[in-house]
Protein backbone atom coordinates (compact mmCIF):
# COMPACT_ATOMS: atom_id res chain seq x y z
CA UNK A 1 0.00 0.00 0.00
CA UNK A 2 3.10 2.12 0.83
CA UNK A 3 4.53 1.26 -2.37
CA UNK A 4 1.36 2.40 -4.06
CA UNK A 5 1.32 5.97 -2.82
CA UNK A 6 4.80 6.62 -3.18
CA UNK A 7 4.83 5.58 -6.68
CA UNK A 8 1.49 7.55 -7.14
CA UNK A 9 3.30 10.83 -5.49
CA UNK A 10 5.79 10.56 -7.59
CA UNK A 11 3.59 10.44 -10.73
CA UNK A 12 1.75 13.57 -9.80
CA UNK A 13 4.79 15.45 -9.01
CA UNK A 14 6.23 14.60 -12.57
CA UNK A 15 3.10 15.62 -13.61
CA UNK A 16 3.09 19.10 -12.16
CA UNK A 17 6.82 19.66 -12.88
CA UNK A 18 6.08 19.05 -16.67
CA UNK A 19 2.80 21.63 -16.69
CA UNK A 20 5.15 24.18 -15.27
CA UNK A 21 7.08 23.96 -18.54
CA UNK A 22 4.32 24.31 -21.02
CA UNK A 23 3.79 27.75 -22.23
CA UNK A 24 0.28 28.21 -23.47
CA UNK A 25 0.09 30.26 -26.64
CA UNK A 26 -3.66 30.02 -26.82
CA UNK A 27 -4.66 33.71 -26.91
CA UNK A 28 -7.48 36.16 -28.34
CA UNK A 29 -6.79 37.54 -30.79
CA UNK A 30 -8.08 40.65 -29.45
CA UNK A 31 -6.09 44.09 -29.85
CA UNK A 32 -5.77 45.49 -26.06
CA UNK A 33 -2.54 46.08 -25.53
CA UNK A 34 0.18 46.47 -22.57
CA UNK A 35 3.57 47.60 -22.25
CA UNK A 36 6.60 46.12 -20.76
CA UNK A 37 10.05 46.94 -19.93
CA UNK A 38 12.90 44.64 -19.23
CA UNK A 39 15.75 46.98 -17.71
CA UNK A 40 17.12 47.94 -20.94
CA UNK A 41 14.31 48.90 -23.30
CA UNK A 42 10.46 48.79 -23.40
CA UNK A 43 8.40 46.28 -25.87
CA UNK A 44 4.55 46.63 -26.55
CA UNK A 45 2.77 43.12 -26.55
CA UNK A 46 -0.56 42.44 -28.48
CA UNK A 47 -2.77 41.81 -25.26
CA UNK A 48 -1.89 40.61 -21.64
CA UNK A 49 -2.03 36.62 -22.74
CA UNK A 50 0.77 37.28 -25.54
CA UNK A 51 2.63 39.45 -22.81
CA UNK A 52 2.02 36.32 -20.13
CA UNK A 53 2.97 33.98 -23.26
CA UNK A 54 6.22 35.62 -23.94
CA UNK A 55 7.38 36.01 -20.44
CA UNK A 56 6.33 32.29 -19.65
CA UNK A 57 9.35 31.52 -22.35
CA UNK A 58 12.28 34.14 -21.61
CA UNK A 59 11.71 32.39 -18.32
CA UNK A 60 11.76 29.21 -19.72
CA UNK A 61 15.08 29.97 -21.69
CA UNK A 62 16.44 31.84 -18.70
CA UNK A 63 16.65 35.05 -20.62
CA UNK A 64 15.87 38.70 -18.87
CA UNK A 65 11.53 39.19 -18.40
CA UNK A 66 9.59 42.23 -19.36
CA UNK A 67 8.00 44.21 -16.10
CA UNK A 68 4.46 45.46 -17.10
CA UNK A 69 4.99 48.92 -17.03
CA UNK A 70 0.93 50.20 -18.19
CA UNK A 71 -1.73 48.39 -19.44
CA UNK A 72 -2.34 50.09 -22.46
CA UNK A 73 0.09 51.28 -25.74
CA UNK A 74 3.77 52.09 -24.99
CA UNK A 75 3.74 55.38 -24.73
CA UNK A 76 6.11 58.36 -26.62
CA UNK A 77 7.93 58.83 -23.90
CA UNK A 78 8.34 54.66 -22.98
CA UNK A 79 11.91 54.82 -25.41
CA UNK A 80 14.21 52.88 -26.70
CA UNK A 81 11.76 50.47 -27.80
CA UNK A 82 13.29 46.57 -28.40
CA UNK A 83 13.37 44.97 -31.42
CA UNK A 84 11.61 42.02 -31.86
CA UNK A 85 14.64 40.26 -33.13
CA UNK A 86 16.69 41.09 -30.01
CA UNK A 87 13.96 40.49 -27.35
CA UNK A 88 12.29 37.33 -29.02
CA UNK A 89 15.37 34.89 -29.28
CA UNK A 90 13.96 32.01 -27.82
CA UNK A 91 13.49 29.86 -30.75
CA UNK A 92 14.81 29.84 -34.32
CA UNK A 93 14.99 32.89 -36.43
CA UNK A 94 12.26 32.51 -39.57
Amino acid sequence: MKFILVLLAAAWAICVADAQKFCSAACPKIFDPVCGHNGRCYKQFSNKCIFDYEQCMLKKNQLPEFNLVISSQCGPDEKPRCSDIAVNNFGPQQ
